[in-house]
C-alpha cells in the first residue's frame, strides 16, 4: 500500500515539474486590404453634374437614335456610358475627347440638343478681348465660380445658372457694343436668350437682356 501510495505522489510531482507544451507560432498578422475609392471618368461625372431630368432626357435621346436599350432612368451605369462612348464614334472624326471634362460636358449638351432646331449660326463676329473675361456684380463674388458671367470670342457662357453652348451663339455688331443670341438648357428645357453687352469708358461692362441679375446689370471684370 505504501509503495502504491509513494508511485503515486512521484506520478504527480513528475507532472507538475513537465516542462509546458512549446508554444505554437503565431499566425502572421493579415493587413486589411486597402480599397482604392473608384475614380469617375469626367464622362460619368460630366453626367452626374447634370439635373435629374436633364439625364432622363439624354437617355432618352440615346433612345431615340437607337444607342440606349434600358429603362430611362437617370442613372448611370454601363448601358448609359456605352450608348455616350457610340454616340460620340459615331461623330466625325470622333468629336469629343471623353477624357477631357470640357468636351464631355459639351457632347452631353450635345445629346441634349438632338431633334431640335438649329435656330442660331455663328456669325463669323468674334467679341473684342476688352470683353473677353470672368464678370461678377461686385469684386467680392470673384471668388464664387457660380456667379461668373464668361465672355470668351464666341459669346457668352454662364457658370451659374444655365449653362449655354458657345459655339451657337450669334455675335452681332450693335451700336457701341454686341448683341448676343443663342440657346441653352437649363433643367432640361431648351431656352433661349439675347443679351446686349457694352463696354463703357470706365472699363465696366453693361449687360441687358435675357440675364439673372437684370437689378444690377453693370459688371465688373475679376482681375485673373
Amino acid at each position: 500500500m505504501n509503495q502504491m501510495l509513494q508511485d503515486f505522489q512521484r506520478a504527480v510531482e513528475d507532472a507538475q515539474g513537465a516542462s509546458p507544451a512549446a508554444a505554437q507560432p503565431s499566425s502572421p498578422a493579415v493587413s486589411p486590404v486597402q480599397y482604392k475609392p473608384a475614380v469617375r471618368s469626367a464622362l460619368e461625372q460630366a453626367f452626374r453634374s447634370l439635373s435629374p431630368q436633364e439625364r432622363e432626357t439624354v437617355q432618352e435621346k440615346l433612345l431615340a437614335e437607337g444607342l440606349y436599350q434600358s429603362s430611362i432612368d437617370g442613372l448611370w451605369g454601363a448601358g448609359t456610358r456605352r450608348a455616350l462612348e457610340t454616340f460620340n464614334s459615331n461623330q466625325a472624326a470622333a468629336e469629343y475627347d471623353l477624357g477631357s471634362a470640357e468636351d464631355a460636358e459639351q457632347m452631353l449638351l450635345h445629346v441634349l440638343s438632338l431633334g431640335e432646331p438649329d435656330v442660331f449660326r455663328s456669325t463669323g463676329v468674334e467679341l473684342p478681348s476688352a470683353y473677353l473675361g470672368a464678370w461678377v456684380t461686385s469684386l467680392d463674388r470673384c471668388e464664387y465660380d457660380s456667379d461668373f458671367y464668361l465672355l470668351n470670342e464666341e459669346g457668352v457662357l454662364h457658370v451659374g445658372t444655365y449653362v449655354w453652348m458657345g459655339r451657337d451663339v450669334e455675335v452681332l455688331p450693335d451700336g457701341d457694343g454686341y448683341l448676343l443670341k443663342g440657346w441653352g438648357f437649363s433643367e432640361g428645357l431648351r431656352t433661349t436668350f439675347e443679351v446686349r453687352v457694352n463696354l463703357l469708358p470706365d472699363g465696366r461692362l453693361k449687360a441687358t437682356g435675357d440675364i439673372d441679375t437684370m437689378d444690377a446689370p453693370i459688371f465688373v471684370k475679376c482681375p485673373r
